[in-house]
């Protein structure tokens, strides 16, 4: 009995390391695929996703990101007016109020948050580098624990940077003070909490 246990035991050890082995490839390939300037994958708001035309490699193309114009459009206006003082959720509140579609309104599976623009997705955008043209890999990682795997946010250092100045939507100074108006605006008890904690605020006039 124990010798079966230890045959077990040593099939799941081998599993894992070839599962994790895969992983690394694949990360590589990835890598590989992004410096080269192709995108590697997901829906990214702000872009689409295009076939690169010729082909370098007929037998397995690729395809490339390339700037939407309406979309693009939205980005900037978000940032801009979470630089001008509203909250994630009056400007997530605004742009459902025009009509504007979310991220994943087309999409064949449905988000937990479900249809139509909400604090998280807004606050999601706010800090994506690709919108300054920067392509960010190993940000993540994911790691087993008791109750299933679980997504655990890599050290700095050891996130991988490409430069795609192509694919910048938002200037840098615009995108650095998005990231320290959040810092600031999750400090409890500042007068810029207590300014956005009524998420209506801002959306009526007379």
């Amino acid at each position: 009995m124990r010798g079966a246990r230890q045959v077990v035991a040593k099939d799941v050890d081998d599993t894992e390391r070839a599962a994790r082995a895969g992983v690394r490839q694949l990360r590589r390939g990835l890598l590989g695929l992004a410096r080269a300037g192709y995108h590697t994958g997901g829906r990214v708001y702000g872009y689409t996703a295009v076939p690169e035309t010729p082909p370098k490699d007929p037998a397995n193309p690729h395809s490339i990101l390339v700037i939407n114009a309406a979309e693009a459009k939205v980005v900037r206006r978000i940032f801009r007016e979470f630089n001008a003082g509203m909250s994630a959720q009056q400007i997530a509140l605004r742009l459902n109020a025009d009509g504007i579609a979310a991220p994943y309104d087309e999409a064949r599976y449905r988000k937990r948050q479900g249809r139509g623009w909400s604090q998280v997705t807004v606050a999601n955008l706010l800090r994506n580098r690709r919108y300054i043209g920067e392509v960010v890999f190993n940000r993540r990682r994911f790691v087993r624990t008791g109750n299933g795997t679980r997504t655990v946010l890599n050290p700095e250092a050891e996130w991988i940077r490409l430069e795609r100045p192509e694919l910048r939507l938002v200037n840098a100074a615009a995108f650095e003070r998005a990231q320290t108006e959040r810092v600031v605006r999750k400090r409890p008890g500042t007068p810029r909490e207590r300014q956005h904690r009524r998420p209506v605020s801002g959306l009526l006039t007379c």
